[in-house]
């Protein structure tokens, strides 16, 4: 650690420092940071762990979430044969379920976003701080989004399909 005088270019003490004294390696804080973090991703296989689990926690929501979803909307196929003999529209219909799917998404990213915390902060007992930028948070419920209208978008083309004399049967 050297604090540099003012108006001293950091790119400049660290070439004499490095050129002067031997067995040192003097870096920029940028620079270190930059390469310690390449160094621990590449070394480490955290990266691979974590893109793997990220793999695996996508392909599992898409199947869970969208597999929920469409089975609440079949077994309620019933309740919106009802609706359309009433007179509602498929447009209402479809409304109501993308409705509910957006709202399963907010409370699943919610849920997740605490356990997601609650794990950031136990890590960072042992030293590991790491934070999630808003655009990462955005991208992850922006997925989970659209896994969840997914899965409500397959029960559509048969709820669609449903002819509301078939309710009186």
């Amino acid at each position: 650690m050297v604090k540099l005088q003012p108006f001293a270019n950091a790119e400049e003490v660290c070439d004499r420092i490095n050129n002067t004294l031997y067995g040192v390696h003097a870096w920029p804080s940028k620079k270190l940071a930059s390469s310690t973090i390449r160094k621990i991703l590449s070394t480490s296989g955290i990266a691979l762990s974590t893109g793997t689990l990220i793999a695996f926690a996508l392909i599992a929501g898409f199947f869970i979430i969208g597999l929920t979803m469409y089975s609440s909307a079949l077994d309620r196929l019933k309740d919106y044969g009802t609706l359309k003999a009433i007179g509602a529209g498929n447009r209402y219909i479809s409304r109501l379920i993308l409705t509910q799917a957006l709202l399963f998404a907010v409370v699943g990213f919610i849920i997740g976003y605490l356990l997601l915390e609650g794990f950031r902060m136990g890590v960072a007992k042992s030293g590991l701080i790491f934070s999630f930028s808003p655009l990462v948070l955005f991208s992850m419920f922006l997925t989970i989004a659209l896994i969840s209208i997914g899965g409500a978008s397959f029960a559509l083309g048969r709820i669609k399909n449903v002819e509301p004399a078939a309710v009186f049967r």
